[in-house]
């Protein structure tokens, strides 16, 4: 376990596993979903347990679980915000880069949902390898919903009409920090439900515009949580490896060039 503070105080303490053999090593981060904070004990669990997590400690990657504050106001009155949650990210790879056994140039950020879209705005902020987002959460820098309290259910309307919400306001200050990314972009799509309009008509087609590296892979049968292997999501171990095959071989492209 890594103790880390943000400048403000929040609590960024993270988890990691160093795998076999000397070092150093690869690095994948995981960037878990949702918009919530989530503890020590449930990264360290999905370290040791999940299907997607162990496997790359595997194949070789030392492995990270980290979290960040959360997205939207809270009763407890704690810091919060996307762009804020996006500098605390950026400071949790920076000690990650510092760590014994990191190969600091051959860091990957792999996220869910929230987590996804995490991570590809993190890319703006750090020197990476490459970013896997599996069904990046785009409707949250596309209302940030800041000063308010809000949860997945609270973008629902919008999936179904995202353009209606991005407006020109956002769409400058969203590509402000997209024209920064200098790495490849990997997205996991399963099937084409939920936020599957704002990242193929909004997210994707912004950072092709702004000459970025993104590209996307579709998995059928499966719907969101698949990326992380999740059982109720229709992933099966045949999804699983045929993920850890697509994108090992992705990122295995990118940290070696």
């Amino acid at each position: 376990e890594v103790k880390l503070k943000s400048p403000d105080g929040v609590d960024l303490s993270f988890a990691y596993r160093i795998p076999k053999g000397k070092g150093p090593h690869p690095t994948i981060l995981f960037f878990h979903g949702g918009g919530g904070q989530a503890n020590l004990q449930g990264l360290r669990k999905n370290l040791l347990t999940q299907p997607i997590h162990t496997r790359f400690l595997e194949k070789g990657f030392v492995t990270i679980a980290c979290t960040r504050r959360p997205y939207w106001k809270t009763n407890d009155g704690s810091p919060y915000g996307f762009y804020d949650a996006v500098e605390d990210a950026a400071i949790i790879v920076e000690k990650a880069k510092s760590l014994p056994g990191v190969n600091p140039d051959q860091v990957v950020l792999y996220g869910g949902s929230g987590g996804g879209i995490l991570a590809i705005a993190t890319a703006s902020k750090s020197d990476l390898a490459c970013v896997i987002a599996g069904e990046p959460a785009t409707v949250i820098p596309i209302d940030p919903k800041e000063g308010q309290q809000a949860s997945p259910a609270d973008y629902r309307a919008m999936m179904e009409d995202p353009s209606a919400s991005y407006s020109p306001e956002r769409k400058r200050e969203m590509q402000s920090w997209m024209k920064d990314i200098d790495c490849p972009v990997l997205v996991l799509q399963g099937e084409h439900v939920g936020l599957y309009k704002t990242n193929f008509e909004i997210l994707i087609p912004e950072l092709e515009k702004l000459g970025k590296d993104v590209k996307s892979l579709y998995y059928s049968g499966v719907t969101h949580g698949f990326y992380w292997g999740t059982v109720k999501a229709g992933a099966t171990i045949e999804t699983v490896e045929s993920i850890m095959k697509a994108v090992g071989a992705y990122i295995e492209k990118h940290i070696d060039g």
